[in-house]
């Protein structure tokens, strides 16, 4: 209560005021009276009006007549009281009865014994300034030492108190009011009486007045009171700052009901009161206790209905006290004890409040701040608490001192993370300002939770929540945070781990950090876009802010072994991007691998058909809704092998180094075997998603090492290159390969498969027949050509060989060009061909364009076109330059020593293939014809058999007698 609202004190003295003034009025004139008994009425009343303004100057009183009644007794009308300025009289009685001494008034003496007021209405009002406006009246003379009884039978009075707003001001009314003041001493009474106060009832009164001393008391009663909306309006309205203050607290609640009026309240209770003035002061002392016995209590904005109200409120000038108050809602009774102190800052007071079975639903956001609201939104419990709360009172405001909630089979589900933790049990703590978890314990499916940390409303906070082998399994998923939940299905992970959820913030002005760690154990996981089966899977997950990583990632596929990490960032307003990088070891190029590829790399794989094993260090991207990128930064393969199915080639024991990205194969450098062949290339391929688009592989480091060119490799070739294979037919030896190689094919069947090629075919002493066979070819031939989708085959190159046998004549240093063009093979120069004539070759091609050799000290040329298609006919061109016939001698004509001579000449030769070889294996010459010219100058010939050994030289006859 403000000091400037009336107490029930003030009120109860003003009355008691005014009814002992009016009694010494009364009094003074009691001698006067019995003098003039016997006057008229009009001789009474005024000298009672006389005596009054003798008694009390300076107050307006009015009175009617006066006149004595049968019975001696003294009847005054019309009594009023009244105030300067002001309409309303304070005190007004339609009749005052005065009771005398009848024995003592024959006797010649008067004894007032009584003074009753009948139907008395006293009008009290506050001022502006806080005052009453019975203070207004003067201070009357000193009253004489008589002590007659005083009643008052019936009457009003009317308490006006000034609101200190734009509120009406507040009325209080006590109707037929009987209060008694019997004489118990000098100048002393003793007061009993009852009164019906406006919405409230019927009150009883007892109380003592000592004028003498100035003190008094009243003690009241209200048995049964109904505490209602009746009850509550006067409350409200006697007190503005009680209405205000419910006003503003109703205001705070959620909903959108917070006005007084729709509270609700239906309680009964005793009242009892005090009120006294025990020395001569202005202070005043007042005591008020009302025992609660049953009743409700409900309003809009709080979900709760509280029934069975028990308990006492104690109020005084000392202290407001709340004891053993209790109420009931459903399963949940609660307690309230408290006190608060009045003017004592030290020790302002507080309040324990406890509910045992509060059942944690939607309701409890009622009873929460905003900040309780939020914590409650976060956590989303269920089931039932025990609630004990100390609230300590300070300067400024209720504060929460401590608090414990022990939660009773309660279950909490994260906003973030709603995985349902049940079965909660342990204790909430609030100490020194912070709330702490102690031994705090849940269930996540069948595992055990332990919850830890604490949490400071106005500092930091840390709150973890532990378990240990949870089950990552349907309930895991579907209660994860939807981006967790999206990443978890597209894995297909299941498993257990241990997992650590924290909750941080470094202080009320940063927001909530929230983070998950949690290790993988005996998990299983295959990936929706590449559906590999991993078991075995173990490693460590983390979640922080709504990004993830994935740490020291382990599993196992059979013999592979897999590790890898990862992260899926989520950047606020964007779509997330999960990123793994996958490294395998002792991977099986086999079905299961195949089946998990996307389907753009099942082509690449039915292109190349690899098998063996590799180690791998793979990228994997993908953003939810779309299709993942795969990008393999490196596949060491270790033991495989593959073959092109556009080329049937296959490569064993290859060991070696792929990328892939952007549908980009990159071949780092490869090595294997076929057979006794070697091979090592390096290069790259293009697979395009796309089917109808061609795919390419280019080998710009290409070595094959002892090649055998026989018919399992011409088997492999494409048709029209394995026919002309088959027509030059490599044997006898071994060639090697060193260049650059080209495929483009469209689809894994090769269809429209084209090649192009820069190679250097190397021969270390094989045979090779271009319409007469060469033997014995040491040295290396350049091949630069193409071969396109018509199957059209077009290539340049040429001779760079050390050494061969041309039908056991021996050439060295062949150099020159050859080219291929329209299934037609030119040796040398076409040109020179075209230009013989009678008299031999014309002398101005240039050496560079034919093919050229050296032979018993002199220089031949080669010029010649052969037709690759059946017979394979052909039109040679040779010429002899400056050979010593002394050399040819040595060398093929066993004890011919007599010969010299330079030799010059050429050779002209038609034929084809058509003839079978002979047993020997050696081409057949007896389709081929010619014709030509030797000259030996100068010359020494001495014997024509000798003569006719130089002629088999010229037209290729094989030498009988090689020396």
């Amino acid at each position: 209560m403000r000091p400037d609202e009336p107490s029930p004190s003030n009120f109860k003295a003003v009355t008691i005021w005014v009814i002992v003034l009016l009694g010494c009025l009364v009094l003074g004139g009691t001698g006067y009276l019995y003098i003039q008994w016997m006057r008229t009425d009009d001789i009474l009343a005024q000298k009672i009006r006389d005596e009054l303004r003798k008694k009390l100057p300076g107050w307006q009183i009015s009175m009617g007549r006066a006149r004595f009644d049968f019975q001696g007794r003294i009847r005054l009308y019309d009594l009023k009281v009244s105030l300067p300025d002001d309409d309303l009289p304070i005190a007004e009685c339609p009749e005052a009865l005065l009771v005398i001494d009848r024995d003592l008034l024959a006797q010649g003496q008067i004894l007032l014994h009584q003074i009753q007021f009948l139907q008395p209405q006293f009008n009290i009002a506050q001022n502006d300034d806080g005052s009453w406006n019975y203070q207004e009246l003067p201070i009357p003379k000193e009253l004489d030492n008589t002590s007659p009884e005083w009643i008052i039978r019936q009457g009003t009075i009317f308490v006006s108190i000034r609101s200190t707003d734009d509120h009406a001001d507040a009325k209080i009314v006590f109707r037929t009011t009987n209060v008694n003041l019997v004489p118990s001493g000098k100048r002393r009474y003793v007061l009993k009486g009852d009164t019906t106060v406006d919405r409230a009832g019927l009150m009883s009164l007892n109380g003592d007045v000592d004028l003498e001393a100035k003190t008094w008391s009243l003690n009241g009663t209200v048995n049964a009171l109904r505490l209602g909306p009746d009850l509550l309006g006067l409350v409200s309205t006697i007190s503005p700052t009680f209405r205000d203050n419910l006003h503003q607290n109703l205001q705070r609640l959620p909903g959108e009901s917070s006005n007084v009026n729709d509270l609700v309240l239906d309680a009964q209770g005793d009242l009892s009161f005090t009120l006294s003035q025990p020395h001569d002061s202005k202070d005043q002392e007042y005591e008020a206790r009302l025992k609660l016995r049953g009743g409700k209590f409900s309003h809009p904005a709080i979900a709760y209905q509280l029934t069975d109200m028990q308990g006492e409120i104690i109020a005084n000038n000392r202290e407001f006290r709340i004891k053993q108050l209790t109420a009931q809602n459903g399963p949940t009774s609660c307690r309230i004890d408290g006190v608060v102190h009045r003017n004592n800052p030290e020790k302002p007071g507080g309040f324990v409040i406890s509910a045992d079975e509060v059942v944690l639903d939607e309701r409890i956001n009622t009873l929460l701040n905003d900040r309780g609201q939020a914590a409650v939104d976060q956590i989303q419990p269920s089931g039932r608490a025990k609630v004990s709360l100390l609230l300590r009172l300070t300067p400024e405001g209720v504060k929460l001192d401590k608090a414990e909630i022990i939660p009773l089979q309660c279950s909490i589900r994260h906003q973030k993370f709603p995985y349902p933790i049940e079965r909660v049990s342990g204790v909430l703590r609030l100490t020194d300002g912070i709330w702490r978890f102690e031994e705090t314990t849940g269930w996540a499916g069948k595992r055990e939770v332990k919850l830890t940390g604490h949490f400071h409303p106005e500092g930091d906070a840390l709150i973890e929540i532990k378990t240990e082998a949870v089950a990552i399994d349907d309930t895991f998923i579907e209660t994860a945070p939807e981006v967790l939940q999206h990443v978890l299905q597209a894995l297909n992970l299941r498993g257990r781990a241990d997992a650590i959820y924290r909750v941080s913030r470094a202080s009320p002005d940063h927001p909530y950090e929230h983070e998950l760690e949690a290790s993988l154990f005996n998990c299983r996981m295959n990936y929706e876009y590449f559906p590999y089966d991993l078991s075995n899977l173990s490693g460590k997950v983390r979640w922080q802010n709504g990004n993830w990583s994935f740490e020291e990632l382990s599993a196992s596929h059979d013999s592979t072994s897999v590790t890898g990490t990862g992260t899926y960032i989520h950047p606020a307003g964007e779509q997330g991007r999960l990123s793994l990088v996958i490294r395998s070891e002792n991977t099986e190029f086999d079905s299961p691998l195949r089946r998990a590829l996307p389907k753009y790399l099942d082509e690449v794989w039915e292109t190349v058909d690899p098998s063996g094993q590799f180690n791998s260090r793979t990228l994997v991207e993908w953003t939810p809704g779309e299709s993942p990128t795969v990008e393999i930064r490196d596949l060491e393969l270790t033991n495989a092998s593959f073959m092109l199915r556009a080329f049937p080639y296959k490569v064993e024991q290859a060991k070696g180094h792929l990328s892939w990205k952007d549908e980009r194969l990159t071949i780092g450098r490869i090595t294997g075997l076929n057979r006794e062949t070697r091979l090592e290339f390096r290069g790259e391929g293009t697979f395009p998603m796309d089917p109808a688009q061609h795919w390419n592989v280019h080998l710009d480091e290409l070595l094959v090492s002892d090649l055998d060119p026989d018919r399992r490799f011409r088997k492999v070739l494409p048709n029209p290159l394995r026919q002309m294979v088959d027509d030059l037919d490599p044997r006898k030896g071994l060639v090697s390969l060193e260049g650059a190689l080209d495929f483009n094919g469209l689809g894994s069947t090769g269809e429209h498969l084209t090649a192009a090629w820069n190679i250097d075919v190397i021969f270390s002493g094989g045979t090779v027949t271009v319409g007469l066979d060469v033997n014995n070819v040491y040295g290396k031939v350049k091949c630069e050509g193409e071969w396109n989708e018509f199957q059209e085959i077009a290539s340049v190159g040429s001779f760079d060989v050390e050494s061969l046998t041309l039908n056991g004549y021996q050439f060295t240093q062949v150099k020159g060009p050859w080219e291929i063009q329209n299934d037609e093979l030119i040796v040398g120069s076409k040109k020179a061909i075209e230009r013989v004539t009678a008299d031999g070759l014309k002398p101005n091609l240039p050496p560079n364009e034919r093919v050229q050799g050296r032979a018993i000290d002199g220089t031949f040329y080669l010029d010649g076109k052969i037709d690759l298609k059946r017979p394979f006919p052909y039109h040679i061109l040779i010429k002899m330059q400056d050979a010593r016939l002394e050399k040819f001698a040595a060398e093929y004509m066993a004890g011919q020593r007599n010969l010299r001579g330079i030799m010059n000449g050429w050779l002209e030769l038609w034929g084809d293939s058509s003839a079978p070889q002979s047993p020997s294996g050696r081409s057949n010459t007896t389709a081929m014809k010619g014709n030509g010219e030797l000259h030996i100058m100068p010359a020494a010939l001495y014997e024509l058999p000798a003569l006719m050994q130089i002629f088999r030289l010229i037209q290729f006859v094989p030498a009988d007698n090689p020396a």
